[in-house]
């Protein structure tokens, strides 16, 4: 696949516009770019844009080219520039997200070492007031059973 087909197939048209501060509204319409315009008669889709007042239509590195007046080739460079940004910043994202996530996990096993270490003296606690220390002799060969503990 070309530069072209990889930028078209990348980044969605609506996207794109709304990046670019058209504004599109719940029915994909916006106002058009290259005319002058009140009311909103481009649609735009998410592989390609149409206004029925000017005519005018294409696809993501065309409205880019138009936008900046630049050609398709500086276009593309520029929407590939913009994806890439953004595919850093979530690279960076996702490295916080685990940064914090491996954090907050280890905070909670702590937590949870706590309270089961409470638990654990709790029940020494019991084990020993009842003198039942007996039951958990470890030369033991077999385990008490209820009857035998009475």
């Amino acid at each position: 696949m070309n530069v072209f087909g990889t930028v078209k197939t990348s980044i969605n048209t609506r996207e794109a516009v709304e990046h670019y501060g058209i504004e599109v509204n719940r029915y994909g319409k916006a106002l058009c770019p290259f005319h002058n315009d009140r009311h909103p008669s481009m649609v735009v889709y998410d592989d390609h844009y149409h206004c029925f007042a000017c005519g005018e239509h294409g696809d993501v590195i065309d409205l880019v080219a138009y936008l900046y007046g630049l050609p398709v080739l500086d276009a593309a460079n520029k929407l590939i520039a913009k994806l890439k940004a953004e595919i850093d910043s979530l690279k960076q994202e996702i490295s916080d997200y685990k940064s914090v996530h491996s954090k907050l996990r280890a905070a909670e096993l702590e937590r949870e070492n706590t309270e089961l270490r409470g638990k654990v003296r709790s029940y020494e606690d019991v084990i020993q007031r009842n003198n039942l220390w007996r039951f958990f002799h470890p030369h033991r060969e077999k385990a008490v059973t209820r009857d035998e503990a009475r």
